[in-house]
């Protein structure tokens, strides 16, 4: 599915999908809520966080679990908690300076890969609480991990901007098979305009026939 938010192509900065629910910006719901739900085979959730739509720049999560700043109000702490529970997905809330959380983590079903700009107690915590292997990523060309990739349990389309060594790492961590592809007519920043989860995958409009082509052919071998 091509998509882009009133003209933005950076689809990735307003979603949040696993295999179990979706998160959307609440002011993106009304239109585009069934569409993604058919796609992705998920229930979606209109949300806000800390009054913005940027569900997908500050949440990170796998089919199980949902990390996300202390940074929320209130109210919409009640509403994901009570998704997270509808939904048996455990629920992490970190008070790392960092709160980005969406661009800076990438996390799997036994393992996560943490930016160096996330703090240790907030990694401890994932580690604990979450049961996961914490791997951090000190050494990757920039701590925005999780924003230079987009995965599913499967696969993962990672950005041409980082090593083969780095995406070395991400396919052992994880146990995936890795691409290296653009979005958006040459953005790097692979997980702002490609969302996925098992049964399919949101694409910027602002795509090019090649990084679709590329995309579509891999995630369908």
């Amino acid at each position: 599915m091509k998509l882009s938010f009133e003209s933005n192509p950076n689809i990735g900065t307003g979603i949040f999908v696993s295999n179990k629910l979706g998160l959307i910006g609440k002011s993106y719901e009304k239109r585009f809520k069934k569409e993604l739900e058919s796609l992705f085979g998920v229930p979606f959730y209109g949300i806000t966080f800390a009054g913005t739509d940027l569900i997908g720049v500050f949440i990170a999560g796998n089919d199980d679990l949902i990390v996300i700043p202390d940074i929320c109000f209130k109210e919409e702490l009640k509403e994901i908690r009570s998704i997270c529970e509808k939904h048996e997905a455990k629920l992490i809330i970190s008070e790392d300076r960092s709160t980005a959380l969406g661009n800076l983590a990438l996390i799997g079903k036994e393992k996560a890969i943490l930016s160096a700009e996330i703090c240790d107690k907030t990694a401890e915590t994932i580690k604990k609480e979450a049961k996961l292997k914490i791997i951090k990523a000190e050494n990757f060309s920039s701590p925005l991990v999780g924003s230079l990739v987009s995965k599913n349990s499967t696969k993962a389309v990672t950005s041409p901007a980082l090593s083969e060594e780095e995406i070395k790492l991400i396919s052992k961590a994880f146990g995936i098979e890795c691409i290296k592809m653009s979005v958006n007519f040459g953005n790097n920043f692979v997980s702002s305009g490609l969302v996925m989860n098992d049964s399919g995958y949101a694409i910027g409009e602002h795509s090019t026939a090649v990084e679709i082509y590329e995309i579509d052919n891999f995630l369908r071998e």
